[in-house]
């Protein structure tokens, strides 16, 4: 019984040990000795995956708690990266005060007739988009990049501190796959975006469950007796060529508003990567280099008419339309417990997606006072559809580059 009680104190002592947690914390100003709120400091393992995040307070404060190990910390703010270190946890750490360099001040800048950069409300942070240089030439997904307490990584999107996340375009949901998600927003301009609310603490009507952060992403309107068109185009030059093309109309005078928007473009990307798999008697080393494009297509139309003075009926259409096609030859060695080669194995893999989303919105908006209360009664129809498909094939091959006989394999997905 001693020796169970003892075993028992002993595997406790241990969780305990291996549970531990210690405080990185530090203060981050600006060239003029003025903190820098609402940047982020980004915990990375040594795979250069994300542990941590947290975000700085008005004072400038940030606090992280990570276990025992070596990690690289990244401070940055909007997209702008400001230090990247490597630090090493196996006790509190307090980083004391770490001074940064602002290519331009946004702090304590007013223009007039424009609202600030970023505005903290009570249940939300507002970035209001048409303010910022990431509104000439960009997409959605940039302006996201560069939002306060947002993250975009490997092609998911997250909010510091924050489970699950929904993303919302002019307070509508749009429940589709986070690919899928981000091949959308890359299809909006980040020109016909007002602003980006990212809400921490979501309203009932959503039905947020846990811990779940909601990012509603405001379309442009146009203003009291006006109209706009814009058109535009970028280019982007990585390993391949990307660029787009696209226009916007907004027209507002006396009870008829109106809006149009078009994107089209290509994106291109090359990704590598090497994983080993180690097995009692054999080292798997698997390499790929993947080439994907994707044709990118984006519609929107809205009309609003205000029937009475507190009475105003509007339609709103938005569809996207993308065909992404990502082509890979993965390449697999095969080596013995002596660093020799057995074999290896080649494939040829080509994978679609063609997701389809088509959103149609009737709204009406009954006015009760001068004071902004209003009665919204809203019908949504909703349609997404993602026709995927994946072949492959292959064999193996000896260290002389010799096909091994029956080792052929093949397949198609759908």
């Amino acid at each position: 019984m001693n020796r169970i009680i003892l075993a028992s104190i002993l595997f406790l002592f241990q969780i305990n040990v291996f549970a531990q947690q210690f405080s990185v914390k530090g203060k981050i100003i600006n060239q003029n000795k003025t903190p820098l709120e609402f940047a982020t400091a980004s915990l990375l393992k040594g795979d250069k995956t994300l542990h941590l995040q947290a975000s700085t307070d008005s004072l400038g404060n940030f606090i992280l708690n990570p276990e025992k190990g070596n990690y690289r910390l990244i401070i940055e703010q909007f997209g702008t990266e400001f230090s990247n270190k490597e630090i090493i946890v196996n006790q509190d750490l307090d980083l004391g005060i770490i001074e940064v360099k602002e290519l331009v001040q946004l702090d304590g800048v007013t223009i007039k007739s424009r609202k600030k950069l970023v505005e903290q409300k009570v249940d939300r942070l507002v970035f209001n988009v048409e303010n910022s240089v990431v509104a000439t030439g960009g997409t959605a997904l940039d302006a996201l990049k560069s939002t306060p307490t947002v993250r975009v990584q490997n092609e998911t999107i997250s909010i510091v501190g924050k489970g699950e996340v929904l993303v919302m375009i002019d307070d509508r949901l749009n429940k589709m796959t986070q690919e899928d998600l981000v091949a959308f927003l890359r299809s909006i301009p980040a020109d016909n975006i007002k602003s980006i609310e990212v809400i921490t603490t979501p309203p009932a009507k959503y039905e947020a469950e846990g811990n779940s952060g909601l990012i509603n992403i405001k379309l442009k309107t146009a203003k009291a007796n006006s109209w706009t068109a814009n058109l535009g185009s970028t280019y982007v030059q990585r390993n391949y060529a990307s660029g787009n093309i696209n226009g916007l109309f907004i027209y507002n005078y006396n009870k008829l508003s109106l809006q149009a928007s078009i994107n089209k473009g290509t994106d291109q990307f090359r990704t590598t990567s090497d994983n080993r798999i180690y097995y009692p008697n054999e080292l798997w080393k698997h390499d790929l280099k993947t080439k994907s494009k994707t044709d990118i297509l984006s519609i929107g139309f809205g009309a609003d008419y205000k029937l009475t003075e507190k009475w105003t009926s509007g339609v709103k259409y938005l569809g996207s339309f993308n065909d992404r096609n990502a082509v890979n030859n993965p390449l697999t060695t095969r080596y013995n417990t002596s660093g020799e080669i057995n074999s290896y194995i080649l494939s040829d893999v080509n994978a679609q997606n063609k997701p389809k989303m088509n959103s149609i919105n009737w709204n009406n908006v009954f006015s009760l006072n001068n004071e902004g209360k209003n009665i919204t009664v809203d019908l949504d129809y909703f349609n997404y559809q993602k026709d995927d498909s994946r072949t492959f094939s292959g064999n193996e091959i000896d260290n002389q580059n010799e096909n091994i006989p029956e080792t052929y394999f093949a397949c198609n997905q759908f």
